[in-house]
């Protein structure tokens, strides 16, 4: 199930919003107001997608917010917006999100606006994977080979998830959502892992494929 966290300082649109998001039957991690609370979300919990108002409560707006998130975290971003000038959409851009909702917006501009999110952020990730390794293998298929030999590595070591995870310096449910095939961690750290437990990326491929 996809894993949704909608920042928006404005109770009812958020209500709204997170409404008509688990109407679709995606997971609403969490609503918050502000940049700092979600933050502290990301960090916390598996987020696949961001839906983030440009203008929230607090020190840090939604653009500020989305920067310090996607420096450490792979997600999809969908501002939220009133106001669609020039100086906005220059600062918006350099975080490369991967759709806008102006308000005011339809129901279903947010379940096609999420769909559109996905699917980009799903392409975007591969073409970097194949960029980088020169294979034809999917990030998913990735993933899910890393989660399953990291699995096997944990019960080698008689660890817990909650003990390996911390051998690793990740989150707790970070870590269980990777050993379930899952992450949004970047994809420099996940490689980082394979490569301190001296799994080749390519031979993951091989592996995936088998």
């Amino acid at each position: 199930m996809i894993n949704i966290l909608i920042v928006e300082d404005d109770p009812t649109l958020s209500g709204m919003v997170s409404e008509y998001v688990q109407d679709y039957g995606y997971n609403v991690v969490a609503v918050c107001n502000n940049g700092h609370d979600a933050i502290k979300t990301v960090f916390e919990h598996p987020v696949d997608l961001i839906l983030m108002d440009v203008r929230i409560d607090g020190d840090l707006d939604g653009i500020e917010t989305a920067t310090k998130i996607k420096d450490l975290f792979t997600v999809s971003l969908i501002y939220i917006t009133g106001q669609y000038d020039d100086n906005l959409l220059k600062r918006a851009s350099l975080t490369e999100p991967n759709a806008y909702l102006v308000k005011p917006f339809k129901q279903e501009d947010i379940k096609s606006n999420i769909e559109m999110a996905i699917l980009k952020h799903t392409n975007e990730q591969n073409n970097k994977m194949r960029s980088v390794y020169n294979s034809e293998v999917e990030y998913n298929i990735f993933l899910k080979e890393l989660g399953r030999i990291l699995k096997v590595l944990r019960k080698d070591k008689g660890l817990s998830q909650v003990e390996f995870s911390k051998e690793l310096g990740i989150n707790y449910r970070h870590y269980q959502d990777l050993e379930g095939g899952k992450s949004n961690l970047k994809m420099e750290t996940l490689f980082n892992l394979a490569k301190f437990y001296n799994l080749s990326v390519p031979k993951l491929f091989e592996k995936g494929l088998a």
